[in-house]
């Protein structure tokens, strides 16, 4: 694949990497790990290059493909998520003018078209830093989920996740309560919920005792 400036992106199945070159020939740079992890590689194919220089690897083996920014930073990994569109080993992928990408899904003998829009994208980069862990980043990229659709389901249990997860009980509470309207009979919100009100209770006693401790030692 080429980018804006011809510089020629070369897929290393064997070592799982992508490498650099410019457009003499001279090697630039390589990026990319071997793994089966997030981001990572097990048998990197072809590549192709959006209008806005974001790079998109199909992974053979893991059977995915795996977008990197224009600064060749890992983004995200999309056609692993549900069995529906499940890739299986997938090896050429194409990107039209309008940024809808093609993928030739080899195992399944068809060809999959994947449309990364701005909720989707902001979705998976969520779903991402909740699994590092990384809860402010995570309800950063899910609050602009629901500024573009208040309604998304998805954006709102991962805000609810990130809330507790980070132990903002009451942030927690109101987020689940909301999702309690849309499932009232899923039983792991209402544990989540009742939890929640545990937890908020048990703080607001241990910062009771330690005001009262702190006014004892005032008074001393």
């Amino acid at each position: 694949a080429l980018d804006d400036d011809e510089n020629i992106y070369v897929a290393d199945t064997f070592h799982n990497q992508v490498q650099v070159f410019n457009n003499e020939g001279r090697f630039l740079r390589k990026f990319g790990v071997g793994g089966d992890g997030i981001g990572e590689f097990n048998g990197t194919r072809y590549i192709a290059i959006d209008s806005k220089g974001n790079i998109y690897v199909t992974d053979y083996k893991n059977g995915k493909v795996v977008k990197f920014n224009k600064e060749e930073q890992f983004e995200l990994e999309f056609g692993n998520e549900s069995d529906s569109i499940r890739l299986n080993y997938p090896e050429g992928i194409a990107i039209d003018d309008r940024d809808y990408v093609f993928v030739v899904d080899a195992g399944n003998n068809r060809i999959v078209k994947f449309c990364l829009s701005k909720i989707v994208i902001h979705i998976k980069l969520g779903n991402k830093y909740l699994d590092e862990h990384k809860w402010e980043e995570a309800m950063l990229e899910f609050k602009q989920v629901i500024s573009l659709d208040p309604l998304n389901i998805n954006a709102r249990e991962g805000i609810a996740t990130a809330f507790y997860e980070n132990k903002q009980w009451e942030k927690a509470i109101e987020s689940y309560n909301y999702l309690q309207k849309v499932y009232p009979d899923d039983q792991k919100i209402k544990l989540k919920i009742i939890d929640s009100q545990f937890n908020l209770a048990v703080d607001y006693e241990k910062n009771s005792i330690r005001r009262i401790q702190r006014g004892i030692k005032f008074k001393s």
